[in-house]
């Protein structure tokens, strides 16, 4: 269901919505150190 629909295109979490942000607007993430906080199913990646 997932590969052949949209089911799966969008944000599934907080934490994956912000790093997919923050891939936006900066220009790279590789030299960065991230901390995301939350609970439960709020910061599930």
């Amino acid at each position: 269901m997932r590969t052949e629909t949209e089911i799966g295109g969008s944000a599934v979490s907080v934490a994956y919505a912000a790093t997919t942000l923050a891939r936006q607007i900066f220009e790279s993430l590789a030299e960065s150190t991230v901390l995301l906080v939350g609970a439960g199913e709020t910061i599930d990646w």
